[in-house]
């Protein structure tokens, strides 16, 4: 396996945060939607007009796909972190597994991990291009 696709496989826990947070969005928006109300005149809030009972259930519908989308892509996110956890514990030096972590499982940027790790950005970058020689990705399931 290249470098290019360890790299992509680590950052496959990173695209499922980002996917949960699209959907937290849309059940939000399709929250909104379904519980909008409009002030009148004396400011006395009612139901949109025109509601129409097909409109409630199409709504109540779209907000349980969407939460079934959620929890689908939690537990997917919770495998695939617990996937690059176990091959990252696995590399050879507890430097590479700390940069790694701070990189692909918790998303920073390379001048965060180096603050955290208190190393300069020469010495992280060969860390992460040790690392990703070493590290051994199991065959991928998808």
């Amino acid at each position: 396996m290249t470098i290019e696709q360890k790299k992509e496989w680590l950052y496959r826990y990173q695209n499922s945060q980002r996917r949960q947070k699209i959907i937290l969005l849309q059940i939000e928006d399709a929250r909104s939607r379904a519980t909008s109300v409009q002030s009148t005149p004396g400011g006395v809030r009612v139901a949109p007009t025109g509601l129409r009972p097909d409109r409630v259930a199409d709504a109540v519908q779209r907000l349980d796909e969407l939460q079934r989308a959620y929890d689908a892509e939690v537990a997917q996110g919770c495998q695939i972190y617990a996937e690059i956890q176990t091959a990252i514990e696995a590399l050879p030096d507890i430097m590479q597994t700390m940069a790694v972590y701070y990189r692909y499982l918790q998303g920073m940027k390379i001048d965060l991990v180096c603050v955290k790790l208190e190393r300069s950005a020469s010495t992280i970058t060969k860390l992460l291009a040790a690392a990703l020689d070493a590290l051994e990705v199991p065959e991928i399931t998808q």
